[in-house]
């Protein structure tokens, strides 16, 4: 399977990164810098904006990203995957999930659920790759309920501090 999916994701489908904030920008801006092709999505239609226009969604990291040779760049960027999804010729290869695993001061998983789930519903047997603080309980629970998404975590990797 790596060698499938390494060719889809050379061949041009892209890679899905879900939340352009700190993680996801600089995780989007280190993709494409490498040749990948980068959807960003994003509920904030700011955010969205300025990453197809080439402008860093997250300005505190545009030196940052310079230093380490991945100066943002445009990418394509919608506010859901199913608006990406509608009006895309290519598909997508992986889901990169960058999303935030609090609100209002307190942990919560809302927003990986909304996402994982918005995924799943659309590809049942998509890669999905979150980059979070989540436990392992909460793989455990997305396993259980999309079994045949195939879900990796990634620990969130706050390098650019």
């Amino acid at each position: 399977m790596g060698a499938r999916l390494r060719d889809r994701v050379m061949a041009g489908e892209a890679v899905a990164v879900h939340g352009i904030g700190y993680i996801g920008a600089s995780c989007a801006s280190f993709l494409a810098a490498r040749g990948l092709t980068v959807v960003g999505i994003d509920p904030d239609e700011a955010k969205v904006s300025a990453a197809r226009e080439g402008r860093c969604p997250v300005p505190a990291l545009v030196a940052w990203l310079a230093t380490a040779g991945a100066p943002f760049r445009a990418i394509q960027a919608e506010t859901s995957i199913v608006a990406f999804i509608n009006r895309a010729d290519a598909g997508v290869a992986v889901h990169h999930v960058c999303v935030p695993t609090e609100a209002e001061g307190a942990e919560s998983d809302a927003a990986l659920h909304a996402c994982v789930d918005g995924v799943a519903e659309r590809d049942p047997t998509a890669i999905v790759i979150v980059e979070s603080t989540v436990p392992p309980t909460w793989l455990d629970a997305i396993t259980h309920r999309w079994p045949s998404l195939r879900v990796a975590a990634a620990p969130r990797r706050d390098w650019f501090d």
